[in-house]
């Protein structure tokens, strides 16, 4: 999953959505739920990666 990598290796990612960028910065600081939800349609929780301290993004089951 390429944003668990951004958010582990990255110091600086962008998020864009219809081709605009929608936030930049840290991935502490764009890796929210709203975000992964409105760019990916992601429903997810975000907690500590337990090796670096960074967002884990963890994908939640879908509402059936």
């Amino acid at each position: 999953m390429a944003r668990g990598l951004a958010a582990r290796y990255a110091g600086h990612v962008i998020a864009v959505h219809d081709g605009r960028i929608v936030a930049q910065g840290p991935p502490a600081g764009v890796f929210t739920v709203e975000l992964l939800a409105e760019v990916f349609g992601l429903s997810a929780m975000i907690v500590p990666d337990p090796a670096t301290g960074t967002p884990l993004v963890v994908p939640l089951p879908r509402a059936a």
